[in-house]
Parts: structure tokens; C-alpha cells; sequence
């Protein structure tokens, strides 16, 4: 699979979101890498750390990640040092441990790259990408010769980290710059100018690179950076062509966006785990399933509108929409009962539901009674032959597949809607 033809294409600079302490009210990028996975088609990843895979907190196995890659489920980019060099790995190691290299994920990635080569692979339909040299520092140097004024605006905002205006891994990468004098003899105050616009230089032609819909910016302190971009009008987050698809503020929205999206996963995933819901929940047996084709093409959907809507709070906007959609269900099939099922008499309705519950032992699907045969799962059975399901129906269906890896039923909708409700109450 390609960003050519993916659903719902998505990037992430994830070892940005690395940290040895779980909980923190930042997401963590690896604990929450089966989740940007799973409403993804595909996922880009920057430089993903082998290390941070392995810890015990990601849920995407080893094998699985590789396996992922091959699938073209994950699209992995990086600068030739980081995904060709393990000598270049391993002496960056030393003060940094996610650089590690491991000989099963590294070498495989490697084996994968070298394989694209030799076949000529264009770039856009590679599984593993090699990134350019970086321009950030030049790119840096030219923006703060045109425009000194925000010397003293980027140097502000990085005194006051209360402000979670320079998020919290271009504040490394600055303290590092000065410890190694990177900038020579210049202030410090343009040092640290230089050394913020550098990272949002390389952020912005990795996430142009990618080519993906949407990023994932799994702390605010990154879509608050955004938006202050967006105040100084920095260039760099825009195209050749002045198109504004990229830019910062559109960046943050479709950032605030996929943040609500991963909260709203970890929610639905303790539903279905306090409940034990769903027998396979690893990401593996839900990527390239129907639910994973719902849920990235309704995400498409979603972000073409929420980014379009300049004016509009986007905060809690997913959970919102999703709770309407869901609560809407029911009345929505009412208005077609009657169309579908020709006027049938109660008691035929009352005889399907104790069917289904003690013959079949499952609950009925949305309430015979209250919402309308089309939404019963549909395999040929006897509702179905006898007319009474419509064939057409593409109802809804991708976050009763995440949750209870089934269809829609009243009891599910019921739980589903809790959940939600839960998201909301968040806000």
C-alpha cells in the first residue's frame, strides 16, 4: 500500500513523543503506536526507534512491526545515517539510548530499503523512504536574516515554558545546541531562535515528504507551537505552489483532531478490555479488515471537513461527531422500517427478537423492535432471504468492529454510547 492510494495517510515524528514515564499527561508515541496503526492507511513514522519498540509498554510486537512495514500498513522515513549507518546508530547511542540498533527491526528496514533500490521503487509507493540531508539550519540562518524581529519573539516564548508554546522535544534539541555550542559565537538569543526554526524546518519537509492527510501531534504543546508559527507566518510550512494545505494553522487543527481520535481509542479500548469484548485486539488482525477501511475512509472524510473549517473549535469535535452519528442510528432506521418490512405485525417482530436471543444466543441486532432489520448482520440467513434486510446497507459499522469486533446491537450501541459520553465529559 502507497500514500497513493492509501485512506487516511497520517505522519508522526514519534520518538518526539519517547519518555520512560508512562502516565504522563504527554501521550507517549510507542504506547499508542497500535492506536495511530489501527486509523491509519498508512502510518508515516520518522525515524522510529527499534529500542522503544521493544519496551514492554508497545503493544506492536517486534514481528509485528516489521510485519506491519511490509504490509505497507507502516511507512518508515529517515536520513541515511539513521536507516543505512549502525555505526552512525551506535555511537549516538551513547548519549541518546533510542538510537540503539537491533539487528531483527533495524536490519530489517535496511534489507527492505536496499530491496526498493534495487528495483527502482519510485518514492511514493517505497515502505521505507530515505529523507534528504536536512536544510533546517541554513532554512533558519535566511528566515532570522529577513526577519530579526523574531529573535526576541522565539527567545520569549522558549523562557516561558508555562506558555507550551516550543514543545517539549525542539526544548531538547535547544539545550543540546547550546551545551555544544552549535551556533558559535552567536547569541544566545538568536542561538536559540535558530535551533527552533531548524526543528520546525525539518518537522515541516518531513511531513511534506510523507505526504500525509493529517499529522499526529500527541502533545498540545506541539499545536500551540503551530498556531504561534502561524501568528509570525513562517514560510516554511507552505508549498511552492502558496497552497495553504499544509500550513501551520491547518497543521494544528488536523493535530487537535487526531489527539481527541487517540483519547477516544484509549476509551473504547477499555470498554472492550474491562469486558473482555473482543477475543484478538492485537493490531496485526485488525489492519487491512473492514473495520480498519471504515474507520480510515470516515476519517478522511472528517479531516477534509474539520480542516476546512477555519472558524470552527475543532476541540472534541471527533467525539462529538461520532456521538451524534451514533445516537442518531436509531432514529434514522425507524423512518424505514416500514419499507423494509412492508408493514409486518408486531408479533412477528416479538417472535424474530426471542429468536435471535434463545435460538442464536446473541442479543438482537439494534432492536428488531425499535430500529429496523437493516442493521442485522448480514451472511445469507433467513431475515435476509426472506426480504427483510436490505442488501445495501453500509451503515456505521467501523466502531462496534473496534470494540466488540462484530457488528452493531442495541446492547453494543448502548455501551458505545457511555463510552462516548465519557470522552465528553473530558472536555
Amino acid at each position: 500500500m502507497t500514500t497513493a492510494d492509501s485512506g487516511f495517510s497520517t505522519f508522526c515524528h514519534i520518538s518526539e513523543y519517547a519518555t520512560d514515564q508512562p502516565g504522563e499527561k504527554n501521550f507517549d508515541g510507542y504506547e499508542n503506536l497500535h492506536r495511530m496503526v489501527a486509523v491509519s492507511l498508512p502510518l508515516n513514522l520518522w525515524s522510529p526507534s527499534s529500542y522503544f519498540v521493544k519496551r514492554p509498554t508497545c503493544r506492536v510486537r517486534p514481528r509485528d512491526f516489521v510485519s506491519l512495514i511490509e504490509r505497507g500498513c507502516i511507512r518508515v522515513l529517515g536520513r541515511e545515517a539513521w536507516i543505512k549507518n549502525e555505526s552512525s546508530r551506535k555511537t549516538l547511542a551513547v548519549r541518546w539510548p533510542g538510537a540503539e540498533w537491533d539487528d531483527y527491526i533495524d536490519g530489517a528496514i535496511m534489507a527492505i530499503h536496499r530491496s526498493e533500490e534495487l528495483a527502482s521503487v519510485p518514492d511514493f509507493e517505497r515502505k521505507v523512504v530515505l529523507a534528504p540531508p536536512e536544510r533546517g539550519y541554513q532554512a533558519a540562518r535566511e528566515l532570522l536574516a529577513d526577519h530579526p524581529e523574531w529573535v526576541g519573539m522565539l527567545h520569549q516564548a522558549f523562557e516561558n515554558p508555562s506558555a507550551r508554546r516550543i514543545p517539549i522535544g525542539t526544548r531538547e534539541t535547544v539545550l543540546r545546541d547550546l551545551r555544544e555550542m552549535k551556533h558559535g559565537a552567536l547569541s544566545i538569543e538568536e542561538a536559540v531562535a535558530r535551533t527552533i526554526l531548524r526543528d520546525a524546518q525539518n518537522h515541516a519537509d518531513a511531513m511534506a515528504m510523507s505526504g500525509a492527510l493529517a499529522p499526529f501531534l500527541l502533545s498540545a504543546d506541539d499545536t500551540e507551537f503551530l498556531s504561534f508559527l502561524s501568528r509570525l507566518r513562517a514560510p516554511f510550512y507552505y508549498q511552492a505552489d502558496a497552497n495553504d494545505e499544509h500550513g501551520p494553522e491547518r497543521q494544528a487543527r488536523l493535530g487537535e483532531l487526531t489527539r481527541e481520535l487517540i483519547y477516544l481509542l484509549v476509551q473504547m479500548e477499555e470498554l472492550r478490555d474491562r469486558r473482555s469484548l473482543r477475543e484478538e485486539t492485537s493490531v496485526i488482525a485488525w489492519v487491512q479488515t473492514e473495520g480498519h477501511r471504515l474507520v480510515t475512509a470516515w476519517l478522511a472524510e472528517m479531516c477534509q471537513a474539520i480542516g476546512q473549517a477555519h472558524n470552527s473549535p475543532v476541540d472534541a469535535a471527533i467525539v462529538e461527531i461520532l456521538r451524534a452519528e451514533v445516537a442518531t442510528t436509531e432514529r434514522q432506521r425507524r423512518s424505514s422500517i416500514m419499507k423494509v418490512w412492508k408493514r409486518p405485525q408486531r408479533q412477528m417482530v416479538d417472535v424474530m427478537e426471542d429468536l435471535f436471543l434463545q435460538v442464536l444466543g446473541v442479543d438482537t441486532p439494534l432492536g428488531l423492535s425499535e430500529v429496523g432489520v437493516d442493521d442485522l448482520p448480514r451472511g445469507g440467513g433467513l431475515p435476509e432471504r426472506l426480504g427483510w434486510i436490505r442488501p445495501e446497507y453500509t451503515g456505521r459499522q467501523w466502531p462496534y468492529l473496534y470494540v466488540f469486533g462484530r457488528r452493531a446491537t442495541r446492547r453494543r450501541r448502548a455501551m458505545l454510547l457511555r463510552t462516548i459520553a465519557r470522552g465528553r465529559q473530558r472536555q
